[in-house]
């Protein structure tokens, strides 16, 4: 996933709401970020089977890192790219 076309914007303290209705459905999310900043993304299961997993990619499409669990995922990373 080197580019969502459909990656929904969203700006930094900024909290979404989602929800999964189908099997591999995806949300995708796109933000703006400086070289130096410290994210935080995290995710929690509703009531459904829903294994949370959360995959974040930096400008290039390059892994920086997945986070998985039955429950919640959560995700800290440091960016070392500037871009969206």
């Amino acid at each position: 996933m080197n580019n969502p076309g459909n990656g929904t914007p969203i700006g930094f303290g900024e909290t979404l709401a989602g929800s999964i209705k189908r099997a591999a459905e995806m949300d995708a999310y796109t933000f703006a970020t400086s070289a130096g900043d410290a994210i935080l993304v995290s995710m929690a299961r509703t009531p459904r089977s829903l294994w949370p997993r959360i995959r974040l990619f930096d400008p290039d499409g390059e892994s920086v890192g997945t986070a998985g669990g039955a429950t919640s995922a959560e995700l800290n990373a440091m960016l070392t790219e500037s871009g969206t």
